[in-house]
């Protein structure tokens, strides 16, 4: 496939994942924020350049980058901004991905590169498990141990892999690869060893989709069959331990939802409580966020849940952006329910957002959910 300077935007996403985790294992976690603020700029501009996006959509933007100083002001708290910039990311995907000459070029560019793919699961499986020997990918909490790769927390981890997964699927619907189905498989017991539930429900909904929306004639029959005995074999071992020891703890401390409940409570308290008819319109702030919550159930926590991180945090206007901007995502002619599903999910559960490098991937996996039969041999064709 000829390179062209319109593959630039696409390129960048597909391949983030991998650009993610080359820069936290070089630079050992510093410096991710420049990296992010760069990604943003940089996919805003070849947005604007290549697709024509954003022009419509420029207000909204616009109001959400008034925050970066305003917050800062008003809440006096630096620490905060990186969480703004992780919701324009969110934004920003949204409005990328309702643009179909996009869309149509993003499935496109994945079916006729998906050597390159392939080769870039195989190489981020490779740096994951190299983490894993050298001792730093590993975490320890709730009573069991967890994958989380080069990053702070194992869920980031799980996401990207997910996103690897939809990447990978989309290769097998066009070549059934026995590779790429082994690829996925290995992508799956890792994000089974991250024990993030809320992305177990999103690959479960992803899975459902794929054999739903592409039959269960005979090459799809090999793979589910693959991935059976694939789930025997995890089943047998102990692969599943940290998932089953962290939800056994949670119910034995009385929440199956590892205190989610809990913690939207406390969460909402906190907003609740806090004093003035202003914090309708900026919010309390992120770190008051975190500081109720300390108080209540003696942890500095955010809400799990990006809709109220956005409500508490930055005000209803932020909020109605925001949710505004999951409707736009998921609106499409393919895949509506599933697309929903996976995002109520994945915000509701466990806050998306907070785990910025799904920000830029999502378009992949929400792209993935879109995809028809029809897309995939007109795709072949161009």
């Amino acid at each position: 496939m000829k390179i062209t300077r319109k593959d630039t935007l696409i390129r960048y996403m597909v391949y983030f994942p991998m650009i993610n985790i080359l820069f936290f294992t070089l630079m050992q976690g510093k410096y991710t924020n420049v990296l992010y603020i760069f990604s943003e700029v940089l996919i805003i501009v070849l947005a604007i350049k290549q697709y024509g996006i954003f022009k419509k959509d420029s207000f909204m933007l616009f109001l959400l980058f008034l925050y970066i100083p305003f917050s800062y002001l008003i809440h006096n708290y630096f620490g905060e901004i990186p969480i703004i910039i992780n919701f324009i990311y969110f934004v920003s995907m949204a409005f990328v991905l309702n643009n179909n000459n996009f869309k149509s070029e993003l499935i496109s560019y994945i079916l006729k590169n998906s050597r390159k793919i392939s080769i870039v699961s195989i190489i981020y499986i490779g740096l994951i498990l190299l983490t894993v020997v050298y001792g730093t990918g590993l975490k320890e909490g709730w009573e069991t141990t967890t994958l989380k790769g080069p990053y702070g927390t194992p869920h980031t981890l799980a996401y990207e892999l997910l996103t690897l997964i939809c990447l990978n699927l989309f290769i097998i619907i066009k070549h059934k690869k026995i590779l790429n189905i082994i690829i996925s498989f290995s992508l799956l017991v890792m994000i089974l060893f991250t024990a993030s539930r809320s992305v177990l429900v999103g690959l479960f909904i992803i899975l459902i989709f794929f054999v739903s929306r592409f039959g269960v004639n005979k090459k799809i029959m090999i793979f589910i069959g693959a991935m059976t005995i694939g789930a025997y074999l995890i089943v047998s071992t102990t692969i599943l331990d940290p998932i089953i020891k962290k939800t056994n703890l949670a119910i034995s401390n009385g929440s199956i939802s590892n205190g989610r409940l809990w913690i939207f409570e406390s969460s909402i308290k906190t907003f609740w409580d806090y004093p003035g008819f202003f914090k309708w319109i900026v919010g309390i702030g992120y770190n008051n966020l975190l500081m109720g919550n300390f108080e209540s159930l003696n942890y500095s926590i955010q809400a799990h849940n990006d809709i109220l991180n956005a409500l508490i945090a930055f005000g209803l206007i932020f909020a109605i952006i925001f949710i505004y901007s999951i409707f736009r995502m998921v609106r499409g002619e393919n895949g509506y329910f599933y697309k929903l599903l996976l995002l109520m999910a994945l915000i509701n559960l466990n806050g998306m957002v907070s785990y910025m490098p799904l920000a830029i991937p999502i378009i992949v996996v929400i792209s993935f959910l879109e995809t028809e039969k029809m897309d995939v041999k007109k795709q072949l064709k161009i």
